[in-house]
């Protein structure tokens, strides 16, 4: 059995949306402050931080215990995340709970999640919905991968599930499309 790895991409509309939220983030995983005090802190940039401060406080009533999230850096309004830690279940639950909320988010147009692992996974957040794919579950998706690594689809890792989703699984479209 490998180590699940889950990591997310947030598109914000806007850069100092996408800030704000990686403070507020920052500075509940420091733990210096209560998710209510963060909640009213960050209430003028971020309406929304007191949705999340009360799901953060139901799911995990005594804290994370050990997981954690990492900022892994940004692309203008693209935001990457990746959480970390031994318990797979927390892990997995931290991560639908953040994706869930930040694809709600006013100033998000996209959130896509990818797991990797024993269970190579995206969920892709845009327009209201959520989509889930899997690797294992629709074959086509092994095709994308390769031409994405192979630089045949030159495109993020994180856009890979978008593109399947906007051509319906149709590599060759979406190759004319992105190369053209």
């Amino acid at each position: 059995m490998s180590e699940m790895n889950l990591a997310f991409r947030v598109t914000f509309m806007d850069l100092e949306s996408a800030v704000a939220c990686k403070h507020f983030i920052r500075a509940w995983r420091d733990g210096k402050q209560s998710l209510g005090e963060l909640s009213t802190a960050f209430s003028d940039r971020l309406p929304e931080a007191l949705a999340l401060a009360e799901r953060l406080e139901e799911a995990f009533p005594d804290g994370l215990m050990s997981t954690t999230i990492t900022f892994e850096g940004n692309r203008h309004t693209m935001f990457y995340y990746s959480i970390g830690g031994n318990d797979g279940i927390e892990k997995r639950h931290l991560c639908r709970l953040l994706c869930g909320w930040l694809a709600n988010m006013d100033a998000v147009t996209q959130v896509v999640q990818r797991e990797s692992g024993d269970n190579d996974a995206f969920t892709v957040y845009q327009d209201g919905s959520m989509e889930e794919l899997c690797i294992f579950e629709d074959g086509r998706l092994i095709d994308w991968l390769l031409a994405q690594s192979d630089e045949i689809l030159p495109v993020s890792i994180y856009d890979l599930p978008v593109l399947f989703l906007k051509y319906q699984g149709d590599l060759q479209a979406a190759m004319e499309a992105e190369q053209g």
